[in-house]
């Protein structure tokens, strides 16, 4: 294991999945776009809301990270995802690769 991934381990204790993205069922998510559930879901579905991620001086919810930079929305689920238990988590773009593809940062 790496520093960067026992960092997420340390970070993420007790979540056993996180996808990266917007979800139309989280608050959270909603609430950015000031969308309904159904609202959230046409346009995450049709393309319409998009989430490119914006600065933030917040650390990174998955490894910790302090550092500025852009954070992007991601739900961490303590269980099979289409049973557990969600939650909002604000990740770095590290984060996001690591997440979507597995690719872990260089240096």
């Amino acid at each position: 294991m790496s520093d960067f991934t026992d960092a997420i381990d340390r970070e993420l204790k007790g979540i056993e999945h996180v996808s990266p993205g917007l979800a139309s069922c989280c608050g959270e998510c909603c609430s950015a776009f000031d969308l309904s559930e159904d609202e959230m879901a046409k346009g995450c579905e049709d393309g319409t809301v998009v989430d490119e991620g914006g600065f933030s001086w917040s650390s990174c919810d998955s490894c910790g990270s302090s550092l500025g930079g852009d954070r992007y929305p991601a739900h961490g689920f303590d269980g099979d995802p289409t049973e557990g238990k969600m939650i909002h988590l604000d990740i770095c773009v590290d984060c996001l690769m690591f997440h979507a593809n597995g690719d872990e940062p260089t240096s």
